[in-house]
């Protein structure tokens, strides 16, 4: 869908916080279909870092259960912080 040469444009015109699709978005490079589609292949090929933490033998699965847990934990009680 997109080159190396439009990927660089997209990446030169992007605005903090603005994520790359809404910025090929904005610039008329992608639309929203294409963006959807780009996120669900990126998404399907990448290894969630737990995986990558288990296959390099850095933890072991119950150690990625706790720590799992314990983010749950944190969040819960950061957004109840932001009501």
């Amino acid at each position: 869908m997109l080159n190396l040469e439009d990927i660089t444009l997209i990446l030169q015109n992007k605005i903090p916080f603005q994520t790359f699709g809404q910025t090929a978005e904005h610039m008329g490079m992608l639309h929203a279909d294409q963006i959807w589609v780009l996120l669900f292949q990126q998404q399907r090929l990448q290894k969630k870092f737990g995986t990558i933490l288990l296959e390099k033998n850095l933890i072991t699965s119950n150690e990625l259960h706790d720590l799992l847990e314990q983010f749950q934990q944190h969040n819960a009680m950061a957004s109840k912080c932001l009501e």
